[in-house]
Order: C-alpha cells, then structure tokens, then sequence
C-alpha cells in the first residue's frame, strides 16, 4: 500500500498526479491511495483529463495529520519526501517537481475544455495563431506576501527574456497574464500595441493556461501554472527564470525544464 498527499495548488496538483501514475507503472500490483486534505482544493481532475488515487474524506483528516505530525517530528522512516526521496515506500510528503516522473511527449495531459470557451478567448486564440505571439505570465499575489521564498528580480528578468525573444522572433506580439494585471498595464507593455487577458477568473482561470499554450513563445514565470502551459505547448521557444526561488531561501530550482529551453 501506498499514500500520496497531495498538497499546493492547481500546478501542484498535476505534479502529484504525474508523481502517482509514476507509482502506478513501477508498482502494478501496489493499491496507491491518495490523502487529499489540503489548504486548496482538488480541481485537477475538473481541468484535465486525469485520473485522482482512490481516497475517502472521512480518512482524509487522519492521514492528513499523521502526514504533518511525521513532517513536523522530522520522521522518515517510512515517508518519502522531495529532500530524501525513496521510490519505495508507504507514505509520500513532497510536490514532486521533477520531470524524471513524467514524460516530455505531453499527450498524457489533455485540458478538459468547454465546447463554447468564450468568444473574447476565441479571438485572442485567432491572434495568436496568426501571429508570432509570445505569452507572458507575471504571478504576483500570493508571492508579494511570500518574497522570502518567491521574490526574484522580475525587472531584469522580464526585460532580458523580451529582448531574448526579439532575437528569435522578428514580429513578437506580446499577451500578457496575470493575477495582478493592473500592476501590469502600469508597470509592462504598451497598452496600445499588447495583449492583456484579465477575463479568465476564479473557475475560469484556467483557461489562461489553454491560451498561453497556445502562443509561438512562452515566457513564464516561477510558477507551475504558466510551467504547465509551456509544457503543453508543442512550439519549442520557452523562456523561464534561472533563479526560480529568492537567492536568500537556498531552496534550488526544480528540475522541471528542458535543455532546449533558455534559462534567463
């Protein structure tokens, strides 16, 4: 038997599901449950075509704080995590963002998405395909309250990955994403000439992610959200930050990316 808890956001969530089917080819014979008592709710499986680890609510809450009483007690005798991942085990505690757990070839993650998408998004989809667009998301929010950790210098970053795409595309034009786009309409861009896509909200979000996926260029930011959306895109030019944490967190980027992929 094992146990996934699965943990963070939407992003997350595909990381855990990715980690899962892993379990499931390596162990065939194993049940693999999942715990899925968490601070977001599971909306994996309402936005793409995965299937979730059997799990039962009223196990949740018990699993859920033996899951933080062995993370927080420093036990691992029989838990896996990100920092001492062991294939083989009972219980695992991590985000598993590793690419070893999935394959590049993307067909295993299809979005569910409505026959009728919105007809702003129709147009923004018709632009996109008909130009040499390039996506960019800015993810601020939540990580202005966490800059220990999440705070990068997004000035230099953006600045060096827009003069890296004028590189490689003669016309780019530019669609903007965000979850503080009036930030953004102050701080990025030309308001007369770009793209900013500030309709697709609360359960509509990810669409966002549909649209990114299907620009000429990512540019992303440290988030799996717009991670997944390169991912899912089949054109070959993605631009992420290096520094996928705060230098002063000593946390070290996943390896989540692609040779052919430029780290700025």
């Amino acid at each position: 038997m094992k146990i996934i808890w699965f943990k963070g956001d939407f992003g997350n969530q595909v990381f855990s599901c990715a980690f899962y089917n892993y379990l499931k080819k390596k162990y065939p014979q194993e049940k693999i449950y999942g715990c899925m008592k968490t601070n977001y709710p599971i909306v994996v499986n309402k936005y793409f075509d995965l299937e979730l680890p059997k799990s039962n609510r009223y196990l949740d809450m018990l699993l859920f704080v033996i899951f933080g009483a062995l993370e927080k007690m420093h036990i691992d005798i029989c838990v896996s995590t990100d920092d001492h991942f062991k294939e083989n085990m009972i219980l695992y505690n991590g985000y598993w963002q590793n690419n070893k757990f999935y394959d590049r070839d993307n067909r295993w993650l299809k979005m569910k998405l409505p026959k009728d998408i919105g007809q702003k998004n129709l147009e923004i989809l018709e632009v996109m395909r008909s130009t040499d667009s390039v996506s960019i998301h800015v993810r601020r929010g939540n990580y202005l309250k966490h800059k220990e950790i999440y705070g990068i210098d997004t000035e230099n970053y953006y600045r060096n990955a827009i003069a890296k795409i004028k590189e490689k595309l003669e016309n780019p034009v530019f669609f903007y994403f965000s979850n503080d786009m009036e930030w953004v309409r102050e701080n990025m861009g030309d308001t007369n000439r770009d793209y900013y896509i500030d309709w697709n909200t609360s359960d509509k979000s990810y669409l966002d992610m549909y649209l990114m996926s299907n620009a000429k260029a990512n540019i992303i930011a440290n988030s799996t959200f717009s991670y997944w959306a390169a991912y899912l895109n089949d054109n070959n030019i993605v631009i992420y930050p290096k520094e996928w944490y705060n230098k002063m967190s000593h946390i070290n980027s996943p390896s989540i990316f692609y040779e052919d992929w430029i780290a700025i």
